[in-house]
């Protein structure tokens, strides 16, 4: 997840806290996130090709969907995100978010990528929790939820090893052509692309796709960054093109990164 920007009077207290080391393999991060009631919208979030389970201990933010907004569950995954998602906490917010490797969440809880839609999925309807969202603090919190993902570990079906070794060469600097990838995994393209699809929710090009734009983002962030430098070192045919792929992805345009 890569936030954009900082509303000056959208007062975010963002933290992120250490995972144990026997949830390593299926849990990138845990995150928690505290926010005052505000009648602005929050930063664009742009996808990174991991999946989140989150919990709000306080009201659910309202989230945009086409052109309205409605108010997120209390208790939800959501799946991989394919472009930017705009939230407003109207209300004051307090929520854990539990970051999952790309190719995690599918063996986690025993289903297709299929399932890992870009929308909010109701947590409950997946696996059977215990209403995590009523604790009274965040630290109670993050206990029953540690607690809660050591039981699905124990679950869990094996992760692919090949989807696994697919996601680095994807999210690396390397040439990320499918064909190309598949050769050097030694299985076919339509294999990859089946297994990928199957664990991470995403085709191998999509993936790929957020993966560089993910590199585009961190690279305009950079001191003294050009558009057209960053464009042509990760490989977009032109400007223009780098500048739709930001857009369409991330919701913003190379200059509204650089001027931050």
């Amino acid at each position: 997840m890569h936030v954009l920007q900082i509303c000056d009077n959208v007062r975010l207290m963002f933290a992120i806290h250490p995972v144990p080391e026997d949830l390593a393999a299926y849990v990138a991060c845990f995150w928690t996130l505290a926010a005052p009631a505000s009648d602005e919208a929050h930063p664009p979030i742009a996808p990174d090709g991991c999946c989140e389970w989150i919990i709000h201990l306080q009201d659910a933010p309202l989230v945009a969907r086409d052109e309205t907004w409605r108010r997120q569950p209390r208790e939800f995954v959501f799946g991989q995100l394919d472009g930017p998602l705009v939230l407003q906490s109207d209300r004051a917010m307090r929520c854990i978010g539990v970051r999952f490797h790309p190719f995690a969440l599918a063996p986690l809880l025993r289903v297709s990528g299929g399932a890992l839609a870009s929308e909010e999925l109701e947590f409950s309807a997946l696996r059977p929790c215990q209403g995590l969202c009523d604790r009274d603090t965040l630290r109670e919190a993050l206990r029953d939820v540690v607690a809660m993902l050591r039981k699905l570990v124990r679950e869990a079906r094996p992760i692919d090893a090949l989807v696994v070794e697919a996601c680095r060469h994807l999210a690396s600097p390397d040439d990320a052509r499918i064909a190309a990838l598949a050769r050097r995994l030694r299985v076919s393209p339509r294999t990859l692309e089946r297994r990928f699809k199957a664990e991470v929710g995403l085709s191998p090009k999509r993936y790929g796709r957020i993966a560089r734009m993910q590199r585009s983002l961190a690279a305009l962030s950079s001191s003294g960054a050009r558009a057209v430098d960053v464009a042509q070192a990760l490989g977009y045919a032109d400007q223009a093109h780098f500048t739709r792929e930001l857009a369409s992805l991330a919701g913003v345009r190379p200059g509204e990164v650089l001027t931050r």
